[in-house]
């Protein structure tokens, strides 16, 4: 369960962040 909920959270963190790497990149 635990480890479900740190995947999830990894996974949305990375969600987030990733497209905000790549916008910055673009300008």
């Amino acid at each position: 369960m635990l480890l479900y909920f740190c995947s999830m959270l990894l996974f949305g963190m990375c969600q987030i962040i990733l497209p905000l790497d790549v916008r910055i990149q673009n300008n």
